[in-house]
């Protein structure tokens, strides 16, 4: 508002058209299948959490036919780290009757390199859920700069 001279006009304009294109991309996520074509998604995605300034952690939560039943942030954290609970992940699918997930975090330093620690995490999250019949089925990592699919990556 400082940099227009507080043209609220043109601001609640730009807020409208910003809000309607995330009802847009998050309508299309509940009308299809997910997978195989991640497109859609990472668009969502990044819309929701590329730019925050701290990590963000949300899990999609998906059928058996990869379409979206709930898409949740389940924990903020500071400018570089972001604690998860398995077993908070683990409960939340159960309750859903979730077949599968995509898990997802952002890197607010723009930098969507997985870390050997968000490595780690996919593979504690994936031997928890699978003893329950949930699959994980991507880790992405969204940034400013891009986003980091780990299946796309060869990591999972």
């Amino acid at each position: 508002m400082r940099a227009s001279g507080q043209d609220t006009a043109a601001i609640g304009a730009i807020a409208a058209f910003r809000n309607a294109m995330r009802h847009a991309l998050r309508t299309d996520l509940q009308e299809r299948p997910l997978l195989p074509n991640m497109t859609v998604v990472i668009d969502y995605l990044r819309s929701e959490m590329g730019y925050a300034g701290h990590e963000v952690f949300r899990v999609l939560f998906l059928d058996a036919r990869h379409r979206l039943i709930r898409d949740e942030v389940m924990w903020t954290g500071t400018v570089d780290q972001c604690q998860v609970h398995i077993r908070t992940i683990v409960k939340r699918a159960l309750e859903l009757d979730a077949c599968g997930l995509i898990v997802v975090h952002n890197h607010p330093s723009g930098d969507v390199t997985p870390s050997i620690a968000d490595k780690e995490l996919t593979r504690s999250i994936a031997a928890a859920t699978r003893t329950v019949g949930v699959s994980v089925l991507d880790h992405v990592i969204i940034g400013s700069t891009g986003h980091a699919s780990m299946v796309d990556l060869g990591l999972w």
